[in-house]
């Protein structure tokens, strides 16, 4: 943070002008910015090593509009289609 604070600062600036920065805005602002080099992983110990397997595979891919086989409703529902079960009592 030290090292970038001037970027820092400029990108408060505009945004304080602004409110509101799109992609080329951002990039004219970052420009400038220090990139560090690339470190390894902190694993907190010389021993460890930093495991290269990925996540498991889900048996069931969750519906929560991530994945390709959960349904996609083509229009909005209406008010009505939109009550609870203890609405439509």
């Amino acid at each position: 943070m030290i090292a970038n604070r001037d970027v820092l600062d400029a990108l408060v600036h505009e945004l304080l002008e602004k409110e509101t920065l799109d992609r080329a805005e951002i990039d004219a602002v970052f420009q400038a910015l220090q990139l560090q080099e690339v470190r390894p992983a902190w694993t907190g110990s010389a021993r460890r090593q930093p495991d290269t397997r990925g996540p498991i595979d889900h048996p069931r891919p969750m519906a929560n509009g991530h994945s390709e086989l959960a349904p996609v409703l083509e229009t909005p529902l209406s008010a009505d289609e939109t009550t609870t079960p203890d609405e439509a009592q």
